[in-house]
Formats: structure tokens, C-alpha cells, sequence
């Protein structure tokens, strides 16, 4: 099982429209294994923990010397991931993918006529720019969104 962070690709024909496809078995294993690490973090007992974790983790990392640092892309798809989960789990949203041309982005859909929601470019928004808004007033923002 793939942990690295990476979001896997695979080799579906190329679309001209965005369409929401189902998670090859690939993306699945990799959801997965995220699901489980951040399981075993702690950061699915809710957003408050888990926000808390992301700006330690950010404080952490901007701490180390720029050429010391690891590239961020893992530890943000971490914590997006976790932020996805805890979304569907209040709000019944199922992760799927967005293809977009020959990329596929793992994305979390409340099903027909419903919004589609990307959470891993949420977060990694966070990551780069604090100031934009915390994690946690960015899910209480989401989630009232979605309304149910």
C-alpha cells in the first residue's frame, strides 16, 4: 500500500469535460492508507483536533531551515484527506474523482445536483496562506454549506 501522499494516477482516456468518475482501485489503496494514518494520528476525532495538529504541523515545518524542509505536498494530503473524512462522515458525501483532461482529482461529492467539494486544494490553500482562514472556520464555513 502506497503512503507516500502522492495522488495516484492512472491511464483513463483523456476528456474534454470535467465528469466524476469512480476511484480506481489504485486511488482506493491510497485513500485508504491516508484514512489510516490519520486514524492513527488522532485527527478524525474532530475538527478542533485536527486543526489544532495542522498548524503545529505547519508551525513545525516552517521552523526548519528552507533547505531542510520536506516538500509539504505529503503532509498537506494528509490533513486534507482527514478534513474530507471528517465532511463525509457529517454530511453523507462519497469520495470520488473529478477527471479533468488526463488528470484525475479525488474529490467528495453529496451525489446528483449536489456540489462537489476539493478538499485537498482547500487545505493546501491553508498550508501555503494562514491568513486566508483557519482550518477549523473553513469547515464550520463548509459544512454550512451543506446545510444538512
Amino acid at each position: 500500500m502506497d503512503t507516500s501522499g502522492k495522488i495516484p494516477s492512472d491511464d483513463r482516456r483523456e476528456t474534454a469535460e470535467p465528469q466524476l468518475v469512480e476511484l480506481s482501485s489504485v486511488e482506493e489503496e491510497w485513500l485508504g492508507g491516508l484514512l489510516a494514518t490519520a486514524e492513527s494520528r488522532g485527527l478524525l476525532k474532530g475538527i478542533d483536533t485536527l486543526g489544532e495538529a495542522f498548524e503545529a504541523e505547519r508551525e513545525d515545518w516552517a521552523a526548519q531551515p528552507a533547505h531542510r524542509r520536506p516538500e509539504p505536498g505529503r503532509i498537506i494530503r494528509l490533513y486534507a484527506v482527514a478534513f474530507g473524512q471528517l465532511l463525509a462522515m457529517e454530511h453523507d458525501l462519497d469520495w470520488v474523482g473529478l477527471k479533468k483532461s488526463t488528470a484525475v482529482e479525488i474529490v467528495l461529492w453529496g451525489g446528483p445536483g449536489e456540489n462537489t467539494l476539493l478538499p485537498i486544494s482547500m487545505v493546501e490553500k491553508r498550508w501555503h496562506d494562514p491568513a486566508v482562514r483557519s482550518l477549523e472556520d473553513l469547515y464550520r464555513q463548509t459544512a454550512a454549506g451543506l446545510g444538512n
